[in-house]
């Protein structure tokens, strides 16, 4: 296992990793990597991953450690890593990359692109900072509820993903996790939540996935 020796003898230097020779070393690095199989990638540490895909994706505006999630799945010949965001604000106006993921074995990578802009617009990853004041009142507004929709302490989800979309007066808010979709909207000014309901999923036919999340 050569390229796998190489690739945990590589590190990069907080002096260094901006630099043109480790973007370059990685990506011809990410191209040889590429031939390995799935099986013999997923030995490889998740930083050592995150690196790889990094260098795969070859974009200044990506930051790894802008993502709240960053998942790595296994299935057959196939090894995905799927960097996502936790709450995801999408205004009225303007479209971002929400999420991005790498197949290390055929070298394709994957975008997920919601909003609303013009065709020729530059699309730029999701800035979580961005919108800060919004997501936070809308997360006021649930924790001064009456505990119908639940709570979320110190601002974080207890498990899925929340998605706060912008509209006139008002946020459409839709809370995904494994078993339960849950949706309800926030009055802007007031705080007002309404029209709340949920539904449970079924996911019976998931217990023989042979998809497998190993980070």
């Amino acid at each position: 296992m050569p390229n796998t020796l190489f690739i945990r003898s590589l590190t990069l230097s907080s002096g260094f990793k901006h630099s043109s020779f480790n973007i370059l070393a990685l990506m011809l690095l990410a191209t040889t990597v590429m031939a390995q199989s799935a099986k013999e990638l997923s030995k490889l540490p998740k930083e050592k991953l995150i690196e790889l895909a990094t260098a795969k994706i070859n974009d200044l505006n990506f930051r790894a450690g802008d993502f709240t999630n960053i998942e790595v799945w296994l299935e057959e010949d196939e090894l995905t890593i799927e960097f996502k965001h936790t709450i995801q604000f999408i205004p009225k106006r303007g479209q971002f990359y929400y999420s991005i993921s790498v197949d290390f074995v055929s070298g394709t990578t994957g975008h997920s692109i919601k909003g609303d802009g013009p065709d020729d617009a530059e699309i730029f990853f999701y800035d979580p900072n961005k919108y800060k004041d919004e997501i936070k009142f809308v997360f006021d507004a649930i924790n001064n509820s009456d505990g119908e929709i639940g709570k979320i302490p110190e601002g974080k989800l207890p498990d899925g993903t929340m998605t706060i979309q912008e509209e006139v007066g008002y946020y459409d808010v839709s809370v995904d996790s494994y078993s339960t979709h849950s949706y309800y909207k926030v009055k802007k000014g007031s705080g007002k939540i309404y029209d709340a309901g949920h539904k449970h999923y079924d996911r019976s036919g998931n217990e023989n996935s042979k998809r497998k999340r190993i980070y």
